[in-house]
């Protein structure tokens, strides 16, 4: 009886774990770049990021693409990341948010919506970064 109550809680457990991560991983990086797309905000469609072409992968990492943005179309524009886990999120934020005063580094700038991070491009204006800030809150 005590065996049975026990393997009750641990499935529940288990739902109630596997409910929280599915509800973190929302979204996909594909439906920032889509949004962004619909928007104007994009020289062209991203291009997957392989985990080995990154220096820093968090466990977590879903999906990573690197994009184009019309006013900085010489240099990379942007990158949006999708993960499963809140901590792989935090953890490559903090990476990035490291970055800022870097010589070699041009993306410094982060919006943070669910489980996405999209890093921007650091000559960005004000204006266009909020444009991009403003069109990722739109996912609902």
């Amino acid at each position: 009886m005590k065996v049975q109550k026990v393997m009750y809680i641990l499935i529940g457990c288990m739902v109630l774990l596997s409910a929280c991560s599915e509800e973190f991983a929302r979204w996909s990086a594909d439906d920032a770049l889509e949004v962004f797309q619909e928007n104007d905000l994009l020289l062209e469609e991203g291009t997957t990021i392989k985990k080995e072409e990154l220096g820093h992968v968090p466990e977590h990492l879903e999906e990573a693409f690197a994009f184009s943005i019309p006013s900085v179309e010489e240099q990379v524009g942007g990158k949006v990341f999708s993960f499963t886990t809140e901590e792989s999120l935090n953890d490559m934020k903090d990476y990035f948010g490291n970055l800022e005063g870097e010589a070699d580094s041009i993306l410094t700038k982060t919006i943070q919506h669910d489980n996405l991070l999209v890093v921007l491009n650091e000559n960005l204006t004000d204006k266009e970064f909020h444009q991009f800030k403003d069109t990722l809150q739109t996912l609902e």
